[in-house]
């Protein structure tokens, strides 16, 4: 067999350097196959479907898409329609000529349009009410190419550094490895709502010119992503004023405009906050990025979006045509998307009523929740929220107890990823660990999308706030002083290392599988961990039994007690990896539960 053309030692070091994301792929992996557990045996969990609020795409979710922008994109896919004498009552009709008007643009009715760029200027401009020239558009396949267009364009070497707010998105760190960049953080500040500290930007900013690392620009994204705020307009005044003063290119990525909750703030662009202090294109560099793929309208599979770039000279003008030649023209689908998204019907339009109802039955579903999921979270045992005031996510703090982090860390998981893993074991409910968007050291969060239906948005709250076992449920066993351990489960072998018979079961009950057990009336608790295949259950004597998959001799829990100790006095230098179990508090049903569940690592 010829040797490889490629190892993993001969590929790029910067690929390499890519965060791999592995707790989340984990609970991805886990959730994937409780959800084939569900299908196939109904009944082994205590919740009967996965709820994935790890997403960002609501029409995955259940959203319908807006009618006037589908008709207008079925019409273009399809110019036969237009001939067609029914299309008239099949279509609204300004879709017909909102389509005729759009293809009119395209060369051949075949191709992309550079014409389309006059029509998302003009809807800047109206959005604005600053001019924008059509010749700063490039219209991309949503918005992370032009993100990495960008870190191409600024970052030379390792000596180059960009200002990037923690957490954020991956795309920006992730973007940055692949160019050899320096990622310099600053903090969002998270007491006054995921604020920009300017104090906190110059600290950076001054720290890493200290190290000799030349900062070219800053990542701003407004509304939030993960946290889900709002700046206000004080706020963005004092960041132009900084990349201003200091010559950093301003990157604003503001793809979740048209999704704020509150009253008390407005979505202001940066070039709007940028023009109204009186600063011109020759004052201040700025890159703005939208997309059709995020916001209330949620076409994430349509992949349209824009970069608007200003303040950038003539010469270093022609560079960015370049950069952007290198690709091939964006997708029409997504290009018409976006001049209708910057452009929606208007006053007088057939569609405009229906348009405004669609937009704000969506929108106002997702303030419902948003404001339903930050009281439920505030209302649990060691978790405070942050009001959701944009975006599409909230962004909860976990006060995780020191022990469940040291049993973490033992297990070589990250605490949020253990937290998220217990969530999912014992609700149903993906959410992504604020490892992944990165976080102040020593403190958890986690990221949990706003569901667009309200159904769905009071099944994840009662899941949560259920006394049965639940979020925090999982952990509460690490709160108090007192301990005992469970028994240490080797990897390596057998799930049915804890033997037992079916005793306080009928003769019948005893010879179903643990998945399927039905009790007497004498035992008070159970708990099955299919993964250990384990069962557990306390007697009318209040005695804890643990029963494996296989029937042997009746094992108490001190016998399992005794058992571990002489365990732990045993030196067998083999191959099986052990792995003690600490809790402390009662044994109750919920500590017994997480004691059981912490086994799967």
């Amino acid at each position: 067999m010829p040797p490889c053309a490629l190892t993993v030692d001969s590929l790029n070091p910067k690929v390499l350097a890519l965060a791999d994301h592995v707790g989340e792929d984990a609970i991805a992996r886990r959730a994937q196959c409780i959800r084939k557990e569900i299908e196939t045996k109904p009944g082994s969990h205590p919740f009967d479907e996965i709820i994935c609020c790890s997403l960002s795409n609501p029409q995955s979710m259940g959203q319908q898409p807006n009618k006037f922008l589908r008709e207008v994109l079925a019409l273009c896919d399809y110019p036969h329609l237009l001939e067609q004498s029914e299309t008239i009552t099949l279509f609204s009709s300004d879709a017909i000529a909102r389509a005729r008007a759009t293809l009119d643009l395209f060369p051949g009715r075949a191709t992309g349009a550079y014409r389309l760029r006059d029509v998302i200027a003009a809807g800047i401009a109206s959005r604005d009410n600053f001019p924008c020239n059509a010749q700063d558009i490039f219209l991309t396949d949503g918005a992370a190419p032009p993100v990495h267009m960008m870190m191409h364009l600024l970052i030379r070497d390792q000596k180059d550094g960009i200002l990037c707010p923690i957490p954020s998105h991956s795309l920006y760190k992730s973007s940055m490895v692949l160019q050899g960049a320096t990622l310099v953080p600053y903090y969002l500040d998270e007491s006054s709502g995921w604020g920009v500290s300017i104090s906190d930007l110059k600290r950076q900013l001054a720290g890493a010119r200290s190290m000799g690392i030349v900062v070219r620009g800053l990542v701003v994204i407004n509304p939030g992503n993960p946290t889900g705020h709002v700046l206000d307009e004080e706020n963005q005044r004092q960041i132009v004023e900084f990349c201003r003063n200091e010559d950093l290119v301003l990157l604003a990525d503001e793809v979740y405009q048209e999704n704020i909750y509150t009253r008390e703030k407005k979505f202001h662009s940066f070039k709007k906050i940028a023009r109204s202090m009186g600063y011109g294109e020759g004052d201040i560099s700025l890159v703005s990025f939208h997309s059709v793929s995020n916001g209330y309208y949620g076409e994430c599979g349509r992949r349209g979006g824009y970069m608007e770039v200003t303040g950038f000279n003539s010469e270093v003008k022609k560079q960015v045509y370049k950069v952007a030649s290198l690709s091939s023209c964006s997708n029409i689908s997504g290009q018409i998307l976006m001049s209708l998204v910057m452009n929606p019907p208007k006053v007088g339009d057939e569609s405009y009523t229906s348009y405004q109802a669609e937009r704000d039955s969506i929108l106002s579903s997702f303030a419902r929740s948003a404001e339903a999921m930050v009281c439920a979270f505030n209302r649990l045992e060691r978790v405070t929220c942050s009001k959701a005031e944009g975006a599409m996510f909230v962004f909860p703090s976990v006060r995780l107890p020191k022990k469940a982090i040291d049993a973490a860390e033992y297990s070589k998981t990250e605490p949020d990823v253990f937290y998220a893993l217990r969530l999912l074991e014992n609700t149903g409910i993906v959410v992504v660990p604020g490892s992944v968007f990165g976080q102040i050291h020593g403190t958890w969060h986690f990221r949990c999308t706003i569901l667009p239906q309200d159904e769905k948005t009071q099944l994840i709250i009662s899941r949560f706030d259920s006394p049965s076992p639940s979020s925090m449920a999982a952990l509460r066993c690490y709160y108090s002083s007192s301990s005992v351990t469970i028994v240490p489960r080797w990897k390596s072998l057998r799930k049915t290392m804890i033997r037992a018979s079916m005793q306080g079961c009928s003769s019948s009950e005893s010879k179903k599988s643990p998945n399927s057990v039905s009790f007497t009336g004498k035992v008070n608790k159970v708990y099955e961990d299919k993964n250990m295949g384990i069962l557990c259950y306390t007697d009318e004597n209040g005695e804890l039994i643990c029963e494996g998959l296989d029937e042997g001799p009746r094992l108490t829990w001190q016998d399992m007690e005794k058992l571990n100790m002489e365990k732990q006095t045993k030196k067998q230098e083999d191959q099986r990896q052990r792995t003690t179990l600490p809790i402390v508090g009662t044994i109750d049903w919920r500590s017994l539960q997480a004691a059981v569940s912490m086994g799967k690592n």
